[in-house]
């Protein structure tokens, strides 16, 4: 006796049917259960997506830190300036007071 093609796609679906009965009543995943899964690949692209994440996240704290240091050279440099304003200022006035040259600096 010999099996044809025919013969054997249809013990092939008599056993995956009668291995998937077996496997719904011991309560077990399916092949198809299994492939709603993550992948290997999946995998590696979610890990990816989390290494992109970070070094964003990265990059945004140094934009922070960044900013924090702006406001305070900002607020250094007014400091400064008005504090060399008012001495520029007296500077003039008692060079004015003594009659000296006036100094242009």
């Amino acid at each position: 006796m010999n099996l044809t093609k025919q013969d054997l796609k249809a013990f092939k679906g008599l056993i995956e049917e009668t291995f998937d009965n077996k496997i719904k009543e011991k309560g077990l995943s399916t092949k198809d259960d299994l492939k709603s899964f993550a992948t290997k690949d999946d995998l590696n692209a979610i890990k990816s997506d989390t290494n992109n994440i970070q070094e964003v996240i990265k990059t945004l704290a140094t934009k922070k830190d960044v900013q924090k240091i702006d406001k305070k050279f900002d607020k250094l440099f007014n400091f400064l300036d008005k504090d060399y304003l008012r001495v520029k200022r007296d500077v003039r006035e008692i060079e004015s007071h003594l009659n000296i040259p006036v100094s242009d600096f």
